[in-house]
């Protein structure tokens, strides 16, 4: 039961455990939060346990078969008065030039070491020979405090240095809406299903790391 926030509507009912899988649903339901009119509710879990610094982290998704306008999101994220970052292990489906793109992200919107105000906003974009609605992936990202990298079906698909991402994040699934939903909304495709096999995290017991 995740604190709504914007235009995200998280609501408990619409997370299930059924048949081994995790089940986050999206649902066209017409609400209003604080004045605002809003036309949608989804699904998102997060770690309640302490948040984690540095790991490899894979979930086995199955997309949500509406599109475009629901993406699905394996991401780690935390957020005080010093620092908010985050790195998006994937996010599926949300660019309408087709559902093939899987996008690999990473952000800071507040971090006292940054030498800008300006916040870093990245968008990484792999084209898969497949479609993630289809059939359940891999998804997976190395963190380590040299270096990022992100994999898919352990392939890997992109990387970069980390200069930034130093903070112990909290890892979240969730299903959040994107265009052209938000400006149109429609109940066509609705409810919609993400399905998540398993979640695994694994951390390195020694000092070092670095490296794989």
């Amino acid at each position: 039961d995740v604190v709504d926030w914007g235009t995200w509507s998280w609501e408990a009912s619409n997370v299930q455990v059924r048949g081994g899988q995790l089940l986050l649903t999206a649902r066209y339901q017409e609400h209003t939060r604080k004045g605002q009119s809003l036309f949608y509710t989804s699904g998102i879990v997060k770690t309640k346990a302490p948040p984690i610094l540095y790991g490899y982290f894979e979930a086995r998704m199955r997309a949500a078969p509406r599109y475009p306008g629901v993406a699905p999101a394996f991401w780690a994220y935390r957020a005080n008065e010093r620092e908010w970052t985050e790195i998006d292990f994937v996010e599926l489906t949300q660019d309408r030039e087709g559902p093939g793109l899987i996008d690999t992200n990473t952000h800071v919107f507040r971090q006292p070491r940054l030498a800008t105000s300006n916040p870093i906003r990245e968008r990484r974009t792999w084209i898969a020979p497949w479609d993630p609605r289809d059939d359940f992936h891999v998804y997976a990202c190395e963190w380590n405090d040299k270096e990022i990298r992100w994999f898919v079906d352990g392939k890997l698909v992109a990387s970069r240095p980390n200069q930034y991402w130093h903070q112990a994040l909290d890892v979240v699934i969730s299903m959040g809406m994107r265009s052209p939903l938000l400006r149109y909304p429609s109940a066509e495709g609705f409810p919609t299903l993400l399905r998540v096999d398993y979640v695994r995290v694994w951390q390195r017991t020694d000092r070092n790391v670095s490296g794989r």
